[in-house]
């Protein structure tokens, strides 16, 4: 079995479809790397984001739909395609090559929850401030604020990533697979719910097979990362506290 890599010019949420691309790796007795275009050399050289983002969606979809007629005509014909849940037009593409459509939800199920909820009308934004708990169906939990859902607390600092959050639910009633980086066992009412409605599987945390099952030896480093990371000294500082006392929080990039 072979398996084509499609990248594009943008170091966007670069790690998360990278381990994942691991895993599905051992599967494979081959692996290719391909690139589809943004229009741009970067999105710092677009006028405005709204305007890189179509971009995006009108040359990216011509350059996949070029890269699968490429693959097709030389006798590897592709039967799927897992695309980033930002970037919801590579399942156009699919539908027009009778191709399957698998999305993939780098973010946990909460969040997704969240963004459905704005989606479909059910949460108003931007969010009153008389608001001092958000109940969700499928959140087992009141919400007392939306700080992990950055552009549903503050939609008009970034309308464009406002949109774009959103916007990763516009069709998903039309994918075939439903793919979260999340585990069951994290969140069990979250997943339970999402799974009434959709074709929804959890596959995370994806992360170095190091630190989940050790399938891979060589598998141990996150790859890339905006900061340098200090590993000794925050090991040094967890070893130094009681055991049991530590909380694990998470910056999310959207």
């Amino acid at each position: 079995m072979e398996m084509e890599l499609r990248a594009y010019k943008a170091h966007y949420l670069v790690s998360l479809p990278k381990h994942f691309t691991k895993r599905l790796s051992s599967l494979s007795t081959s692996i290719t790397i391909e690139t589809i275009s943004d229009g741009y050399d970067g999105w710092a050289q677009a006028e405005s984001m709204e305007i890189y983002l179509d971009s995006f969606r009108d040359i990216g979809s011509k350059t996949l739909s070029r890269l699968i007629e490429k693959l097709s005509d030389s006798g590897h014909r592709v039967d799927c395609i897992v695309y980033d849940a930002f970037m919801p037009w590579p399942l156009d593409v699919a539908r027009r090559f009778g191709i399957v459509g698998a999305v993939f939800f780098t973010q946990s199920c909460v969040v997704d929850i969240i963004y459905y909820n704005v989606q479909q009308g059910f949460l108003k934004v931007p969010l009153s401030t008389n608001e001092s708990e958000i109940l969700l169906p499928g959140v087992p939990v009141p919400l007392r604020c939306l700080g992990h859902a950055f552009f549903v607390s503050v939609p008009g600092e970034y309308p464009a990533f406002s949109k774009m959050v959103v916007d990763q639910f516009s069709n998903i009633d039309k994918v075939d697979w439903i793919l979260c980086n999340t585990f069951y066992e994290l969140e069990v009412e979250e997943v339970d719910w999402m799974t009434k409605f959709f074709p929804w599987r959890t596959i995370g945390p994806t992360i170095p097979s190091m630190y989940l099952d050790k399938r891979h030896d060589d598998d141990n480093e996150y790859g890339f990362s905006l900061f340098e990371p200090n590993s000794d000294s925050c090991m040094k500082w967890l070893r130094e506290r009681p055991r049991g006392s530590g909380w694990r929080t998470c910056l999310l990039v959207v």
